[in-house]
């Protein structure tokens, strides 16, 4: 079951996609997307959350439902920054409903193949009971996440103190910056499948939840490192990532996030499996370490589109 872009389109397929699932209960949230992990969902998952999630892409989303057995799934997807990267928003299940999940994360690859996407991002806990059907259906498991958690955590004075090497706003101009230091701290064989060039790099970028700041780090080499700051009511999150070889850029760009965050009621932090030096700044300022999720990468063939106007496979 596909949609067209229009939220009341979408609203009914998602009604419909709950009179599938309300039938059997428990059902579960496999899938968590950026901002429902920096948010703090969490609970029984809705599909007016899915809603939300879909009508906010800008692009092409839809929810799609597969039913095996007696068991059901429902997926709801739709764009990350541009049209070469979709993201699964929400994954919904219930009963032995591997078969199921299988069938609808297949659903959801080919819309998003015939849009014109290259990849589709799927992240999930790592425990998850439906991580191989997610691995049947095409998402390969590339690296692994992990949540931290701090409650108005101290911050460390040592880093923030020294205002010549301060991070600064982030401009359109520094964005092939932010593509070089993207390219020095993510492993090639996760660049392989999130992508190696710099629109690949760029359709692929997540943005968290609420309204956000983002901030890079100056070395005389080149960036150092970036930090995204945001809140959604009481709570605060950050994103940061630095250089392989960047000292204390870590320690830094931590603790200008907190100060950033002062006053929050919590604060969570998603730190990639690959930046161990920003979890250990983290955890010294009081964060304690929360679940763990697998981003999943499923890439696709797109269609291209002949002189004759008939479309072909790529």
């Amino acid at each position: 079951m596909t949609t067209a872009s229009g939220v009341s389109a979408l609203a009914v397929h998602l009604r419909l996609a709950a009179q599938a699932i309300l039938r059997q209960r428990p059902f579960h949230n496999h899938a968590r997307p950026l901002a429902g992990v920096l948010s703090g969902q969490a609970g029984r998952p809705s599909l007016a959350t899915a809603a939300r999630s879909c009508a906010a892409g800008r692009a092409r989303a839809g929810a799609w439902v597969a039913r095996e057995g007696g068991a059901e799934a429902v997926a709801a997807a739709g764009r990350l920054s541009g049209q070469g990267s979709w993201q699964v928003t929400q994954l919904l299940a219930n009963g032995d409903a591997e078969s199921a999940a299988e069938r609808v994360l297949e659903r959801v690859s080919a819309e998003a193949g015939r849009s014109g996407a290259q990849r589709v991002f799927l992240r999930m806990p790592v425990e998850c009971e439906l991580l191989g059907a997610a691995r049947r259906a095409g998402y390969f498991p590339v690296y692994h996440e992990t949540l931290l958690v701090g409650g108005r955590p101290s911050v460390p004075t040592a880093g923030s103190e020294r205002r010549d090497v301060a991070p600064r706003e982030a401009s359109r101009r520094d964005e092939y910056d932010l593509f070089r230091l993207y390219s020095a701290a993510a492993p090639s064989e996760v660049r392989r499948l999130a992508g190696v060039t710099f629109d690949q790099w760029r359709d692929s970028r997540e943005r968290g939840p609420g309204r956000s700041v983002e901030y890079v780090l100056e070395s005389q080499r080149g960036l150092a490192g970036r930090l995204s700051v945001g809140r959604k009511g009481a709570d605060g999150w950050l994103r940061a990532s630095s250089a392989p070889d960047a000292g204390d850029a870590s320690a830094t760009l931590a603790a200008f996030g907190l100060e950033r965050l002062a006053g929050a009621r919590r604060i969570r932090a998603l730190v990639a499996e690959f930046q161990p030096e920003l979890q250990r700044a983290l955890r010294e300022t009081g964060f304690t370490p929360g679940p763990e999720y697998v981003v999943c990468i499923r890439t696709t063939a797109s269609a291209v589109r002949l002189a004759s106007g008939a479309e072909a496979p790529a």
